[in-house]
């Protein structure tokens, strides 16, 4: 073997090493991230809410643009993480626990929008969540389709006779306007308009809620509710806080204040309700 030859045999193994390993830290490079659209994606044997997964796989699918799939069963997650149409893929599986993401299990394609995804799971902790006040669901109840799209629900029976003050039915459900939420502080607005009527004697709520960490209550914030013009949205009377169960111990029962909590369904009926925000309670007897 000739002198060039042998060198070239034994550096040949170390030049693949080293590309090897710069692949692979290319591949694991994280960008900063971005804000994204997230959506739920589609794919066999994935479940109809983050309540019944036991993991959820995100992925980014064109810049800014991530889906979510929950699999109740994470041999079925695995499987099509794995996939050969996935693999070059950006995507993340979290576990999932009582519908909230917890920690990370794998990682898979290029690295860059890791953070991207990231970010989206942040916002994935308000997809099909309900808040209700005392476990009544549908009497004034917060359903979250999304970080963009909620609304109260008044599909109670007990809210059958109420009507707005100029005598017209009061809506089954209304939507939330305006709508934004900050991940980073787990902060909710959105507006409400009764226009051109008013309910309560309000024409306009602007809401604010700040939930906990784990999405389980809402523990501060407020509802302005008044009408513009004529009554003056900072003053007291017009502001009415959000309190959590504990912070409501310390302070006086008396003063007015709403307390929410996330309700979890306790069986598949009532998961489909969350899902679609429908409300179904039992004529009382």
């Amino acid at each position: 073997m000739t002198p060039e030859a042998q060198h070239l045999w034994m550096v040949s193994p170390l030049v693949a090493v080293a590309s090897a390993t710069l692949g692979a830290m290319a591949t694991r490079f994280e960008g900063s991230g971005i804000n994204a659209s997230l959506s739920r994606g589609r794919s066999s044997r994935v479940v109809e809410s983050c309540a019944a997964a036991e993991v959820v796989i995100i992925t980014e699918e064109g810049t800014g643009r991530c889906f979510y799939y929950p699999f109740a069963l994470r041999t079925d997650a695995y499987s099509r993480f794995d996939s050969i149409s996935w693999r070059p893929t950006s995507r993340i599986m979290f576990a999932c626990h009582a519908g909230m993401l917890a920690e990370e299990v794998r990682w898979g394609g290029h690295g860059m929008p890791y953070n991207t995804i990231r970010r989206a799971a942040k916002v994935l902790a308000l997809f099909d969540k309900v808040f209700v006040q005392g476990d009544n669901l549908g009497m004034a109840s917060y359903h979250f389709l999304s970080h963009q799209e909620a609304f109260i629900s008044y599909e109670h029976e007990v809210c059958a006779d109420w009507s707005l003050d100029d005598g017209s039915p009061l809506p089954c459900r209304k939507e939330f306007d305006a709508v934004s939420y900050d991940a980073e502080t787990r902060t909710f607005r959105g507006t409400v308009s009764w226009a051109p009527s008013s309910f309560c004697g309000d024409v306009k709520w602007e809401h604010e809620m700040v939930f906990d960490e784990t999405h389980s209550e809402i523990v501060s914030g407020q509802v302005y509710h008044y009408t513009p013009g004529v009554t003056d949205r900072s003053s007291p009377e017009q502001v009415l806080p959000y309190r959590s169960a504990q912070a409501l111990e310390s302070q006086d029962q008396a003063s007015q204040h709403l307390m929410y909590r996330r309700w979890c369904p306790e069986s598949d009926e009532e998961a489909a309700l969350q899902r679609d925000g429908s409300v179904e309670v039992p004529t009382s007897t």
